[in-house]
């Protein structure tokens, strides 16, 4: 019912704007899904997920926040307990980006003769299976 759109039946772009003017008032969504001819359990579920998207829970980011800020303490403690800091941690990523930086261009370097090589042979023949050049 809301992927088409039949005279008096609301649509999904309907439903949403809908539902966003009617997430607090039960009269005018009982309005709504009596006049549009919707059902009213697809209407009270798509309600419902407009609802908890809008709402933000604080309680819930305030104690995420919370756990971090412990977790970080924690490891940092462990951390200098075994005396590393952490301008020792981002000068190693950055020494070990520039390692792997440098193995990649070797590699490549490594390939490329050996790619052309092998060119010089496998091209000519699969040009010729091809009928490219009889």
């Amino acid at each position: 019912m809301l992927g088409s759109s039949p005279a008096g039946v609301a649509t999904f772009s309907h439903l949403h704007c809908l539902t966003v003017a009617c997430a607090r008032h039960r009269a005018l969504a009982r309005w709504l899904v009596y006049y549009t001819g919707l059902d009213y359990r697809v209407f009270r579920s798509y309600r419902a997920r407009c609802l908890k998207i809008r709402y933000i829970d604080v309680r819930k980011i305030i104690g995420t926040g919370i756990k971090l800020l412990l977790v970080c303490l924690l490891i940092g403690w462990v951390l200098s307990v075994i005396v590393i800091d952490a301008l020792g941690i981002i000068r190693f990523l950055s020494r070990s980006l520039r390692h792997a930086g440098e193995l990649a261009t070797d590699g490549v370097r490594w390939a490329v003769s050996y790619i052309l090589l092998g060119a010089v042979i496998v091209v000519p023949f699969y040009i010729v299976k091809q009928g490219w050049i009889c």
